[in-house]
């Protein structure tokens, strides 16, 4: 809420109003509930039940999902320059992590990394999307949608925790943490995101 809170603050301060396409405006709120609202949930949920390193692995991944997904929808081309990117780059995660004490895939972990790999999914189809269906619209105003999009859901998720939970206990710490995630990881990130899947492309 706060980032949504905040993201719109700056479309209606630095921007004009401007008119989307119905059909446009439509298919970025499915993009949000997709890429902010089950991605979240997805990824949160499969964190819970898999170890940090194999969430990682997974998650490196991404750039190549976004490479095979955007040659098969034709949507970008991969390049061969792109693919020793993306398979240096990969390895190199792995590496990181592995030094770490590596992932330890197993029985145990399965639901969690299923969660984490459909999540990986979902985000690379929500960035082949914002970069297909955003052209020509401001990047602020594409991540101002498609996080507004994907706010109810959370919201709805969150309900029962926050209705529970004891406010007065929330650190200053806590409260600052949460609008660093708000303004920094949410507002700002994206922004940067989106902005950057719109002058490079996906891959």
């Amino acid at each position: 809420l706060a980032a949504t809170s905040l993201r719109w603050g700056v479309v209606r301060i630095c921007y004009r109003p401007a008119v989307i396409p119905r059909k446009t405006l439509l298919q970025l709120i499915g993009l949000g509930v997709m890429g902010n609202t089950i991605y979240q949930m997805g990824f949160l949920a499969g964190l819970a039940r898999t170890a940090a390193t194999n969430s990682a692995v997974l998650i490196a991944f991404i750039p190549v999902m976004v490479a095979v997904f955007g040659a098969a929808l034709k949507i970008e081309r991969a390049t061969r320059g792109v693919q020793i990117a993306l398979v240096m780059g990969t390895v190199g995660v792995v590496m990181i992590v592995a030094e770490g004490g590596g992932a330890s895939f197993s029985s145990e972990t399965l639901t969690g990394d299923l969660l984490t790999l459909g999540s990986v999914v979902l985000w690379s189809l929500f960035t082949l999307g914002v970069r297909a269906v955003g052209r020509g619209i401001s990047p602020i105003r594409v991540t101002a949608i498609t996080t507004a999009a994907g706010t109810p859901g959370l919201v709805l998720a969150g309900l029962p925790g926050a209705l529970s939970h004891d406010w007065a206990a929330v650190s200053n710490a806590a409260w600052a943490a949460m609008f660093y995630a708000s303004a920094i990881s949410i507002v700002v990130a994206y922004l940067l995101w989106n902005l950057s899947v719109q002058v490079l492309g996906s891959t």
